[in-house]
């Protein structure tokens, strides 16, 4: 006589294993975004302590030569390559590239290396207008009344700076009043 013996078989069944991928893909699509978040806010973090660092580079080469590097012919300098012919909507004449403007804060000792946006598609901008009715904080600050303003994007964080009114820039870093 045979007797047949079930064997109960141990593991998973796929739809348990189909439901443990299912919540273990959305564990980790949260913790990408948070992820992202984050970084961008390092990226931020980044940018405005390098435009702080070249604040106050400026501050003591003024100190050091009396002034301050020069404006372009249209007043400003933006931290793209030089091979950008267009960098942030800007025309970049020859010789008036970031490099070249602040090359002296590096050569002088003032900053060992200038500031580059993390992102490749986005740059810093100095300015030193007089007369160009620009504006920063809805029109409340004239950058008449500065030696200097820089400006930059800013990704996913809020500053306590004044905002620009020029529509490529986030924020305005205010160099001292004339």
């Amino acid at each position: 006589m045979t007797i047949f013996v079930q064997k109960k078989e141990s593991g998973f069944t796929l739809i348990e294993l189909l439901v443990v991928v299912a919540i273990i893909g959305l564990l980790s699509s949260i913790v990408l975004t948070g992820l992202d978040t984050a970084r961008a806010k390092a990226r931020d973090t980044k940018r405005i302590s390098e435009l702080k660092q070249l604040q106050s580079a400026l501050h003591v080469y003024h100190a050091s030569t009396g002034q301050y590097p020069p404006g372009a012919t249209n007043g400003h300098y933006s931290s793209r390559p030089n091979d950008d012919p267009n960098p942030c909507g800007y025309t970049q004449y020859p010789g008036q590239g970031f490099d070249e403007v602040f090359a002296p804060l590096v050569s002088g000792g003032y900053m060992d290396t200038l500031p580059q946006d993390p992102l490749s598609n986005r740059c810093f901008e100095y300015s030193r207008q007089v007369g160009s009715g620009w504006t920063c904080d809805g029109g409340q600050i004239s950058i008449n009344d500065y030696e200097y303003v820089l400006q930059f994007f800013s990704e996913v964080s809020t500053f306590n700076l004044p905002s620009s009114d020029q529509g490529a820039w986030d924020y305005c870093l205010l160099g001292p009043r004339r």
